[in-house]
């Protein structure tokens, strides 16, 4: 049931030997720089997490950060800097020094958070984009393996989640704000990624058997946490592997015929989450889609998360067009907070990333921004072909990032959001034939495996 049709199947194949072999050699990845760089994008989930915090007598941001600089150090050194990469790199350090410059004419109150904020933005935040485009995004290989590492933690952090939300029930606890949602969103993205691998794979192996109960588990993770935006963000990925298993060829529609298996699974799931509800299932995610389903319905007290942001973004515009000036150069940075409380507070954001950019930073700071984004999707050009699980995964992650830009992230949060950009730029990393997986042993790249559209 998983063969395509056309000459693509060798490729599908390979993408995943290559996803199966980070867990076939549990130890390569994570001892791998893409295992380190997934554990710094996750890292607010794991210090906030109590299980996990014997692990880091000291900051775990700063660990991460030293070992992911280390290891792109080692990289430049071992093969030096792409000229290609240059635009990006040049105008998202700019774009910072925009934000930082931007004090000068700030409204805020003060500069008080100003070294949290440089730090998070030049130092945390540079590294995930520099070490997700410069090193990353350069290999198929490693792109699949730092797949593999997400799943890998996205399974720990999810039935863990599971775990301490049982303990607490009995403490009537709830973990804080951040914390679900960083759980939330990474279990959502590891389970895209397991979704669109088992796509490729025969159904009732034992392969497929796996996949399909980590999802099992991940999706239960999910109704547990209740972070919503990051369960409609996995959906938006899922849809978008689906549809990049329908492609042209010859003039004729073709599909994959793993979409059909997996269309299967989706609908049964559908019922077995009805069935759940009918039968009393008490879910956090359950009822928070149902605050907000009343609230899109008219009911301005279902849900006062939704009708929040929904003030936030209404004030963001009235204070990036207050003047010609404010809308070019924005009120400055911090000045959202100020405007909207009288003082800087932690958390208050438009909840949107381009207002967010254009409220602080004006046109000229949402250009620079779209610049480097621009030049890290666009590049010389995307390689069109939809022959391999690959392409349909990180289009889904960048489509399903964008959505959660566009109702939650804030910019000094948005490290997702850059390292599913800059992954965009492993389309243009050549195809390779199917063959051992360079994740457990060295191969050479065969030249004659190149996928052009029969």
């Amino acid at each position: 049931m998983n063969r395509s049709f056309g000459s693509g199947s060798t490729l599908a194949q390979s993408d995943w030997s290559e996803f199966a072999g980070g867990f076939r050699f549990p130890l390569r990845t994570v001892l791998s720089f893409e295992f380190a760089l997934v554990l710094l994008l996750t890292v607010g989930a794991w210090k906030a997490n109590p299980t996990f915090a014997w692990m880091f007598p000291i900051d775990a941001t700063l660990i991460m950060v030293a070992v992911c600089g280390a290891g792109i150090l080692k990289y430049l050194f071992m093969n030096g800097f792409p000229r290609r990469l240059v635009t990006p790199v040049a105008l998202y350090f700019t774009f910072c020094l925009w934000t930082v410059a931007s004090v000068i004419w700030t409204k805020a109150a003060g500069p008080m958070p100003l070294a949290t904020w440089v730090s998070r933005i030049f130092i945390i935040n540079g590294v995930i984009f520099f070490g997700a485009l410069v090193v990353v995004a350069q290999s198929r290989a490693r792109t699949i393996r730092f797949l593999a590492a997400f799943t890998i933690v996205g399974l720990i952090l999810g039935i863990d989640y599971v775990i301490q939300a049982r303990a607490l029930r009995s403490l009537l606890a709830q973990f804080d704000d951040i914390q679900y949602n960083l759980n939330g969103e990474i279990v959502a993205l590891a389970f895209g990624i397991l979704f669109a691998f088992m796509l490729y794979t025969k159904m009732f192996t034992p392969r497929w058997a796996l996949c399909v109960l980590a999802m099992c588990a991940l999706l239960y993770s999910s109704l547990i946490i209740g972070s919503r935006q990051s369960f409609l963000a996995g959906i938006i990925q899922i849809m978008v592997t689906l549809a990049f298993t329908v492609y042209t060829r010859n003039r004729s529609l073709q599909l994959h015929r793993g979409a059909v298996p997996a269309v299967v699974l989706l609908i049964f799931s559908a019922f077995a989450v009805l069935l759940l509800l009918q039968m009393g299932f008490q879910s956090r995610l359950m009822s928070r889609l149902s605050g907000l389903t009343e609230f899109i319905n008219g009911d301005p007290g279902g849900d006062r998360s939704a009708g929040t942001r929904m003030v936030y973004m209404t004030a963001a515009i009235h204070y990036w067009s207050d003047s010609p000036f404010t809308m070019m150069f924005g009120n400055g940075l911090f000045s959202f907070s100020t405007l909207l409380k009288g003082a800087y507070v932690l958390g208050t954001h438009p909840h949107n990333l381009v207002l967010n950019i254009l409220s602080e930073f004006g046109l000229i700071g949402l250009l620079l921004y779209a610049g480097f984004v621009g030049s890290v999707v666009l590049g010389k050009g995307l390689n069109r072909a939809t022959v391999t699980p690959l392409n349909g995964i990180l289009w889904g992650i960048a489509l399903g990032e964008v959505f959660r830009a566009l109702v939650d992230t804030r910019l000094e949060s948005s490290g997702t959001f850059l390292m599913s950009m800059c992954l965009l730029a492993a389309l243009r990393a050549p195809l390779h034939a199917a063959g051992p997986s360079p994740i457990g042993r060295s191969r050479r790249p065969a030249a004659a495996a190149v996928s052009h559209p029969a």
